[in-house]
C-alpha cells in the first residue's frame, strides 16, 4: 500500500473516533488563523462597535504579535504567564493585562469547546501583582455640587447616575 493510500485509509478508521469526541478537522489549529476565523467572528456577532475597536486593537498589538506563529497545543499556562508577566514588567497598565489574561481565557475556552485543545490552559492565569495601577481621579462634593448647578433636569439624571453609581453613558440604557 502506498502513503497515500495509507493516510486515506487511517483517515477512514479515525473519522468515527475523532467525531465521537468532537473532533472537527477543519477549524485551524495556528494560533492566527483561528482567532480570526473562528474566535473573532464568533464573538462579533454580540459586541458592541467600541467592544469591537478595542478588543481587536488589544489582539493586534499584543496577542498576535507575541502568538501569530504558535499552534494553539503549543501554548502552555507556564508561557501564557510568562507573557502577562512581561507585559506588566513592560509598564502595561493593570486594567489592559487584565483583558489580556481574560481575552487568552475565552480564547482558549473556546479552543477547548473546538476540541483543538484538550482543557484551557488560560483558565488559572493571575493578573502579576507588579501590574502598573493608576491614580484614579475623583470629584470632590464641591465638584459634584457645581457640575449639577449648571445642567438641565435630564443631563443631571445621567451625571447623577455616572457619579453615585458609576453607570457609564455607553452602557444599555442611557
Amino acid at each position: 500500500m502506498i502513503e497515500g493510500t495509507a493516510q486515506a485509509k487511517l483517515q477512514e478508521v479515525l473519522r468515527p473516533i475523532n467525531e465521537a469526541v468532537g473532533f472537527r478537522p477543519g477549524l485551524p489549529t495556528n494560533f492566527k488563523e483561528y482567532l480570526l476565523r473562528v474566535f473573532l467572528p464568533q464573538r462579533r456577532k454580540k459586541w458592541k462597535d467600541s467592544t469591537d475597536t478595542t478588543t481587536t486593537e488589544r489582539f493586534n498589538n499584543h496577542l498576535l504579535t507575541a502568538f501569530e506563529d504558535f499552534d494553539l497545543s503549543q501554548l502552555t499556562r507556564t508561557g501564557l504567564q510568562q507573557f502577562l508577566d512581561e507585559k506588566a514588567a513592560s509598564g502595561l497598565s493593570r486594567s489592559v493585562v487584565d483583558h489580556l489574561r481574560w481575552d487568552l481565557n475565552s480564547i482558549f475556552k473556546m479552543a477547548a469547546d473546538d476540541s483543538l485543545v484538550k482543557g484551557n490552559p488560560a483558565g488559572s492565569l493571575v493578573t502579576p501583582r507588579g501590574a502598573r495601577r493608576f491614580k484614579t481621579a475623583t470629584m470632590a462634593k464641591e465638584e459634584v455640587q457645581l457640575a449639577l448647578s449648571v445642567l438641565d433636569l435630564r443631563e443631571r439624571i445621567v451625571f447623577s447616575l455616572a457619579v453615585v453609581v458609576g453607570m457609564r453613558p455607553g452602557r444599555r440604557g442611557l
